[in-house]
């Protein structure tokens, strides 16, 4: 059995405070992420594999954007089923 362990780290954001008032503020990227997966043998604690990529969260086929929280939520949303999703398949590939 393996143990898989993953974290995001160095999360920086990229949207500013909401506004009060009228007006806008626009983005071009919403965060930087850099991700680390880490999978160990459970038997032994031996670390099989150790792998960590810096990732940009930007607006899906937009160069820039209104920086609202419903948006920025949803596109965090979508970045990180999309990531989950690139995870499984990498490992059900490994297993096959």
């Amino acid at each position: 059995m393996l143990i898989l362990h993953g974290e995001l780290y160095d999360i920086v954001s990229h949207v500013p405070p909401e506004m009060t008032g009228p007006g806008e503020s626009y983005i071009r990227t919403i965060a930087t992420v850099t991700i680390s997966i880490e999978d160990t043998d459970a038997e032994t604690g031996e670390v099989i594999f150790n792998a960590s990529e810096g990732s940009k969260i930007e607006p899906r086929g937009r160069e820039m954007v209104a920086a609202n929280s419903v948006f920025v939520r949803s596109e965090i949303r979508r970045w990180t089923r999309s990531n989950a999703t690139k995870l499984v398949k990498a490992l059900d590939s490994i297993h096959k």
